[in-house]
Order: structure tokens, then C-alpha cells, then sequence
């Protein structure tokens, strides 16, 4: 609310209450937290604790407002405020949610909004330098690391949010915000995102042709160095646009090679629990594409039951040794 956030403001220059609130010198970690805020929320939406995610948007769009001087909006508040408002929806407050949104002044990326962006002297300065000088080819990176809370990485989590909430022009604005950072600092990781989300924006205008495209050129973005939910992420995409496209033979090859592709990656005996999540989730997008061609043809679903089973069997052992399923 305004008045806790003019609270924590006051208490900042107060000696006694300074080191009670959230601000630049108790929370000096910022990206991280942040980094760890968001995964909190999106982790607890997962296994259906939508009322608890509230909480860490709360604490997700403070830490925007406090940590940042100089912008009058800043994107990270944005973003907390977004998340807050989508699960408000989902929850059914309406009328919340969109207390929510006016709150945060209108969505969408102004000119403003950009030059206020604390690397926003860099940006120009890469691109003008970029157009006088030859492009040096970089060694690809063999992994990600938390870095610093990049800009364009805030506002392509804004455009993916702005979506979410069926706002595509003010999530194209962030986008194009993201896209100019991305190339003035050579970033194919958050290239990689942005056409993930402009493949949503695709999605739900209903061009499902360019949607596909876009994700394989996020996925091409992406390269070696994604990791193994990135690419399950992006298949699972890609099969669905397949699906709105109504081409259901390209969505069931490309899902039945992925789904072995990641199979083999987690039938070893020290194999991640993350690698065993991600084969499942194929692996039943599989079974109910079984199950619907099954019933057009009228036919036993026997490949979707066997492909359900194979997956319960597989959580067996990571549940405490359950008894084998029938």
C-alpha cells in the first residue's frame, strides 16, 4: 500500500528504524533477491499456492521502489505490480486487480520510461559504436549465472506479464525496449526470451504460423546454453502453436522426439530430479494427444494409460518408494 511504502521511505533516513526496513543498505544484494523473489511467486503458483504467491509480488515490488532512485516508475515495481494484478485475476478479484493496474499509472513502455533506464547512456553509446566498428564474434557461454538485474531482462518479465494479462500492445513496447538492449549488449539469452514472448503476442492474435517461428528462432537464440527446462519450456510452446495451427502431425513428431530426447537424459540413476519433471511433462502432453486421437478413431487408449503409468512409476522412487502402480 501507498502508506507502507511511505513508511519505509521515512524510516530510511531515520537511524533507530533504518535498519528495520527494506532499503539500499539492508537489502544489498538486490538482483539476487529479486531473482529469488520471482522464482518464489512462479514456484508456489506451480503447486496451486496462488494466495501465498501474493506475498513475495508484494515484497518483489517494495524492493522496486526502495532500491530504485531515479526512476519515477521503476520497471521492477512494474513488474511486482503486474504479477500481483494476474493473480489477483486468477483468483478472482476482479475489482483488486485492477485497483492494482491503475496504481501503477497505465503499462507500456514510454520514452520516458527508456531514458530513465539506469544503462540507457551505454545502449546509445554501444549502437553508435556499433555502426563504426566490426563485430567481434564472442565464445558462446557453457552456462548462466545470476548476474546483475539487467534492464531488458525486467522488461521482457513486464511484456511476458503484460501478455498474461491480455495486454499485447503495452507488452510490445517493452518488448521493443528489450530487443534495442539486447543487441546493443550482444545478449542471445534474453534475445532468446523476448521471441518467446512475442511468440505468445503471435498466439493469441492467432497467427499461429509466425508463433512457431518465433519460438524456433528463440530457441535458436538460446543455443547450447540453455538449459533443459528452457527447451522443454519452448517445445511444449511449440507443440501448442502446431496444435492452434491445426497441425496435429508436425505437433505429435516433434513432441515424440523431444519426449525421447529427454528421456534418455533422465533414465540414469543419478539423473536430476528437474530432468525427471520435465520428461513427465512430455510425456503426459503425449498421452493426451494419444488419448484424443484414440477416441477420433474409436479406439482403447492403451498408449495413453501405458505412457501415464510410465511417468507415476517414475516418481515412485522420489516420493519414498510407493508401492508399484498397477
Amino acid at each position: 500500500s501507498k502508506e507502507l511504502l511511505d513508511h519505509c521511505k521515512r524510516a530510511q533516513h531515520q537511524k533507530r528504524q533504518a535498519r528495520n526496513v527494506l532499503s539500499q543498505k539492508t537489502c544489498g544484494k538486490v538482483p539476487l533477491t529479486a531473482h529469488h523473489l520471482c522464482a518464489l511467486s512462479d514456484g508456489l503458483c506451480d503447486i496451486g499456492y496462488t494466495i501465498q504467491a501474493l506475498a513475495p509480488t508484494v515484497c518483489l515490488q517494495l524492493v522496486g521502489y526502495l532500491a530504485t532512485t531515479h526512476e519515477a516508475t521503476p520497471a521492477l515495481a512494474v513488474l511486482g505490480g503486474c504479477k500481483q494484478a494476474r493473480l489477483l485475476l486468477e483468483l478472482g478479484a476482479t475489482q483488486s486487480a485492477l485497483k492494482q493496474l491503475r496504481a501503477l499509472g497505465g503499462l507500456g513502455l514510454t520514452s520516458k520510461n527508456e531514458a530513465e533506464a539506469p544503462d540507457a547512456t551505454d545502449v546509445e553509446r554501444l549502437l553508435e559504436q556499433r555502426k563504426t566498428t566490426e563485430p567481434v564474434s564472442k565464445k558462446e557461454p557453457t552456462e548462466w549465472k545470476v548476474r546483475g538485474l539487467e534492464t531488458r531482462h525486467v522488461w521482457c518479465a513486464v511484456a511476458s506479464e503484460c501478455v498474461a494479462l491480455e495486454q499485447p500492445a503495452a507488452a510490445a513496447t517493452y518488448l521493443a525496449g528489450a530487443y534495442k538492449h539486447n543487441d546493443a549488449f550482444d545478449d542471445r539469452k534474453g534475445a532468446g526470451r523476448c521471441a518467446e514472448v512475442a511468440a505468445h503476442i503471435a498466439y493469441q492474435k492467432g497467427e499461429f504460423k509466425e508463433a512457431v517461428m518465433l519460438v524456433m528462432a528463440a530457441q535458436h537464440a538460446v543455443g547450447k546454453t540453455g538449459d533443459l527446462r528452457t527447451w522443454t519450456r519452448t517445445c511444449l510452446h511449440c507443440v501448442k502453436y502446431h496444435l492452434g495451427d491445426g497441425n496435429k502431425k508436425a505437433a505429435k513428431a516433434l513432441l515424440v522426439k523431444i519426449t525421447a530426447l529427454v528421456r534418455s537424459a533422465c533414465i540414469k540413476e543419478d539423473a536430476p530430479l528437474d530432468s525427471v519433471v520435465c520428461w513427465a511433462q512430455l510425456e503426459l502432453l503425449l498421452a493426451r494427444l494419444d488419448a484424443a486421437e484414440a477416441h477420433e478413431k474409436q479406439e482403447p487408449t492403451k498408449d495413453a494409460v501405458a505412457r501415464i503409468h510410465r511417468v507415476l512409476h517414475a516418481f515412485d522412487g522420489v516420493s519414498g518408494g510407493a508401492e508399484p502402480h498397477p
